[in-house]
């Protein structure tokens, strides 16, 4: 994060100057479950900050800060739902077309000063593993539900659903049945929490080329 970003002060709710990015209005009501969305910014940062002065403390022990990669890999992850559920949010309300922006990764590249390859892995997270509204209103289940569960918990990143996304939109997944791609999902999703993306990706594609068998076999 840029420290013109990283130092700014919660109550201020002023996003950084940019030629194209829109003012939100009424950031600063927002609630949260009946707190505020500054206030909840507050705690978290309170709460940060004693993470990072007992992990610098001469009196932590190895054990103390092997937890604390663990705790702050989890709370990350985490922290990119909340974006990435926010994002979708923003999508199903129409607030970024009604801003001028004709795809939601214009809108990350200014709002979150990110490069577009960030913007579009967010976005794709979006539609994927959070609910979308159809095109008569309804609201519908995310594609990716297991997935969408695992990230919001923690067990999965942002890059574990990319890895998933991509495995289930290629040709070899719209070739099984959708109960075996539904399962195929769910056990992806599981699998986030023990292996890297990479890994992750190769374990996928030997699962979706055994299930392609198994259907052709049927």
């Amino acid at each position: 994060m840029p420290p013109s970003r990283a130092t700014a002060k919660a109550h201020d709710c002023k996003p950084v100057n940019h030629p194209n990015r829109p003012m939100p209005s009424n950031t600063c009501s927002t609630k949260l479950g009946g707190m505020s969305a500054v206030a909840a910014y507050e705690r978290l940062h309170e709460a940060i900050e004693e993470l990072r002065t007992a992990a610098e403390s001469a009196l932590a022990s190895d054990g103390e800060l092997m937890s604390v990669l663990s705790v702050t890999e989890g709370v990350s992850r985490q922290l990119d739902y909340l974006t990435v559920s926010t994002t979708a949010a923003l999508q199903r309300r129409g607030t970024f077309a009604e801003r001028g922006y004709r795809k939601p990764e214009g809108a990350l590249t200014d709002l979150l000063g990110c490069d577009s390859y960030e913007a579009r892995r967010r976005v794709v997270a979006a539609e994927q593993a959070c609910e979308q509204i159809g095109l008569d209103g309804t609201v519908l289940p995310a594609r990716l539900p297991a997935t969408g569960k695992a990230f919001a918990a923690g067990q999965a990143g942002l890059r574990h659903v990319e890895v998933i996304a991509a495995l289930l939109n290629t040709p070899e997944a719209g070739r099984i049945t959708d109960w075996q791609r539904a399962g195929l999902e769910e056990q992806l999703a599981g699998m986030a929490g023990e292996y890297s993306p990479g890994q992750l990706r190769k374990l996928g594609t030997q699962l979706l080329e055994a299930a392609g068998r198994r259907r052709s076999r049927a």
